[in-house]
């Protein structure tokens, strides 16, 4: 905890990696507490996914990147997913254009967390991660949340114990007291605070089974570090049929949290045999299985799962419980839930034969035209592959490997470019060029995406249908006067607004930003920031050469007023750089009082009563 706070304090950002349930998620939550009653000023503290990187990049640059009295701490909880690797590319690039602006911001803070086999595995397979922390080497910000000390993990086991102890009445209290002697006895504390599975999470429920546990405590503890998922399997198996698929059903669903009524539907479909109370249930999982919560409407109740470990736990199930999987796949209305127990075969087998049956079917649009496009005739009405192009938002799931890719319009239009489905092909370009509401389809499809792709294959598309491409010619003349939007200006527009928006969001500036360490004199600061601008511009540039775009765009259609004004301040701030370490004393963590003094005898080697 302090090495994870004075890391975020001296570089405003920290990576919290471990295994799962070593304490992360609670570790981020005491920080968060931590900077809310610093003294220095005034902390927002949010907790977002990696989804919403943006609208945190929105939220700064509106209210906090002028107004440095206010700051903001802004926590992203298993950031690169709970269980697995699911961020993707354009999330991680989001991630990488927060971290541009923290970098020269004094007001804005980052926490991160994730399993380190995630981190891992994000290294390997995702490129924007990779460059993400190779940019970071010389800064420690990664703890390791893992690396308990065995003092630590005296602490952790007694507490939990003494938490548990505290809730019980005199006579639980005495037998726990009893048990807990088979710990103190030969000293058997060592084997467990040093075994290999030691987990804060599974001590906590070990505690939690220190009363009913039957036969020797010790015994019972060692047993269960030796296969963790014990606990779960007694817990599991004395839970009623009812309550056992209602977490398949949660579980089931593509992503957490989930909305209560969608689980509620989902759980209902499957015509259980007995009748069963489904408030009742929820009230039996609820904290211990479950989380419910509620916005302020109390009408967008969402369902969650305790922790991930139980996702983990359940995961291992799958084999044994095929049979219940199954009749949840036989049974779902929801194509959240085909897609995790049956994979993306199953999803686009499902949505080709019988998409309309599914409650969440436009969720999956993206895959159900992908699939449109994949095939040499169209399968479904004109109305309906319309309908789909102005429903579909965000990503989707490509059939391609890797299975799970995340993809965006982009990509969904290279597929139509690469189809033979010339219907498809033409029904889209039409729609796009000469219909009324194609103003309402271009801002549905150029919304953080990659423009350059979807105008090199727009472009491709466009002469194999007219002989005439995407730039300013009569096409896109007699188009513009059909509709009154001139689409080539409209997407020359957009790129326009992205390349600002990275030029405002001092994305890519860091390795320009190495020339300030020329600086040696305050009549410099001036020229070097001029030199920066001009170098920055002309890396700028020179990338659109290469893009679609070149011709197109020039300096005069960009403003790098803003970058200029925040490199003079950089290069400005490292020449008077200010000491703070007298301002710094109030808010510091007392290493001193973190110091232990006892031993693992007198932590763990007395009674409890």
């Amino acid at each position: 905890m302090y090495n994870a706070y004075e890391t975020i304090d001296k570089y405003r950002l920290v990576i919290l990696t471990g295994n799962p349930g070593v304490g992360k998620t609670t570790t981020c939550k005491m920080l968060g507490n931590l900077f809310t009653s610093r003294k220095d000023s005034k902390y927002l503290i949010l907790e977002r996914s990696i989804a919403e990187v943006q609208e945190v990049i929105d939220l700064f640059n509106k209210i906090y990147r002028d107004e440095k009295s206010k700051k903001l701490l802004v926590i992203f909880d298993d950031f690169l997913g709970r269980n697995t690797l699911d961020a993707s590319e354009q999330q991680i690039k989001k991630l990488r254009n927060l971290y541009s602006i923290l970098r020269y911001s004094e007001n804005l803070y980052v926490i991160l967390n994730s399993r380190t086999q995630i981190i891992n595995t994000a290294k390997g397979d995702n490129l924007e991660f990779r460059e993400f922390l190779d940019g970071k080497k010389e800064e420690k910000i990664t703890i390791n949340m893992s690396n308990y000390t065995d003092i630590e993990k005296a602490y952790i086991f007694r507490k939990n114990i003494e938490k548990v102890f505290s809730t019980k009445n005199l006579d639980e209290k005495i037998i726990m007291n009893e048990k807990y002697k088979d710990i103190i006895e030969n000293e058997n504390y060592l084997k467990i605070i040093k075994h290999q599975n030691f987990n804060p999470r599974l001590i906590s429920l070990i505690a939690s089974k220190s009363v009913e546990s039957s036969g020797n405590y010790y015994e019972y503890c060692i047993n269960s570090l030796h296969n963790p998922s014990r606990i779960y399997d007694e817990l599991f198996r004395k839970l009623s049929n009812g309550a056992q698929y209602f977490l398949l059903s949660l579980y089931c669903f593509e992503n957490y949290p989930v909305k209560l009524s969608q689980l509620e539907d989902a759980f209902n479909l499957l015509k259980m045999d007995k009748a069963y109370d489904l408030k009742q249930i929820e009230e039996d999982l609820e904290d211990s299985w479950i989380v419910i919560r509620n916005d302020e409407t109390f009408e967008n109740e969402t369902i969650n799962f305790a922790n991930p470990s139980i996702i983990d736990y359940l995961s291992t199930k799958k084999s044994g419980l095929k049979p219940a999987f199954n009749k949840i796949a036989n049974e779902t209305k929801y194509l959240a839930q085909i897609l995790k127990i049956e994979g993306g075969v199953g999803l686009y087998r499902r949505i080709k034969n019988n998409f309309d049956y599914y409650y969440d079917k436009y969720s999956y649009s993206g895959e159900k035209l992908n699939l449109i496009f994949k095939e040499n005739n169209m399968f479904i009405s004109e109305k309906e592959y319309r309908d789909l192009l102005y429903i579909f938002k965000g990503e989707y799931h490509n059939d391609a490997p890797p299975l799970f890719l995340s993809s965006h319009w982009d990509s969904l239009i290279e597929s139509l470019y690469d189809s033979n489905n010339k219907t498809a092909q033409s029904i889209f370009l039409n729609e796009l060029l000469f219909s009324s509401s194609n103003r309402l389809l271009i801002n549905n499809i150029f919304q953080d995406v990659d423009i350059d792709n979807i105008a090199k294959n727009l472009d491709l598309l466009l002469l194999d249908f007219y002989n005439e491409g995407l730039s300013q010619n009569e096409l896109i003349n007699f188009s513009e006067e059909k509709t009154g939007l001139n689409l080539f200006a409209q997407i020359s527009n957009y790129k326009k607004e992205q390349l600002q928006s990275k030029i405002d969001s001092f994305e890519d500036a860091d390795s320009f930003l190495d020339l300030v360490d020329s600086i040696s004199i305050e009549d410099e600061v001036e020229s070097v920031t001029e030199e920066i601008v001009e170098n920055y511009q002309e890396h700028l540039f020179k990338e659109l050469r290469f893009s679609f775009f070149n011709n197109y765009i020039d300096e005069d259609d960009l403003d790098f007023s803003d970058f200029d004004s925040q490199v003079f301040d950089v290069a400005k701030d490292f020449f008077n750089t200010i000491d703070n370490d007298d301002d710094q004393e109030e808010y510091n963590i007392d290493k001193k009082s973190m110091e232990y003094t006892e031993t693992l005898d007198t932590i763990l080697g007395r009674p409890l009563l």
